[in-house]
């Protein structure tokens, strides 16, 4: 009968920290795939795939103004997820050149993201700009 009492609360648990460990996942997919878009200078494909409805106009005009930009390293330098709350947050350093220069330079890229519901779907969204290239 004790050990029923000590079981009982740990297969309440159990189902949501598996939940929260597969948005974490999810995060962590949804996080790569970004990263490497812009890498591989994939921008167009960004903008379709991670931010939300409403930024995509605002994104878009960002990825027409970075068309020079060639990426020549791309680091992560930080990733906190927090999924029960629906948010996280990296920073990473983009090193590029802009033609006609061939001087490279680094821009820092602070994202923020949320886990939002879409048509009954949820997903994880990047709620900030792609950096300016300059």
């Amino acid at each position: 009968m004790r050990i029923q009492l000590l079981v009982l609360p740990l297969l309440l648990i159990l189902p949501a920290c598996t939940t929260l460990s597969a948005v974490r996942e999810d995060f962590e997919h949804s996080s790569r795939e970004y990263n490497r878009t812009v890498r591989w200078h994939e921008l167009d494909k960004a903008c379709v795939l991670f931010p939300p409805e409403e930024l995509r106009k605002d994104y878009d005009a960002r990825v027409k103004a970075a068309k020079d930009v060639t990426v020549v390293d791309y680091r992560v330098l930080s990733m906190e997820c927090d999924p029960a709350k629906g948010e996280a947050k990296v920073k990473a350093e983009i090193d590029y050149y802009l033609l006609p220069s061939t001087r490279v330079k680094t821009v820092t890229d602070d994202q923020m993201w949320s886990y939002l519901e879409e048509g009954g779907i949820k997903h994880w969204r990047l709620m900030t700009l792609l950096p300016e290239f300059k």
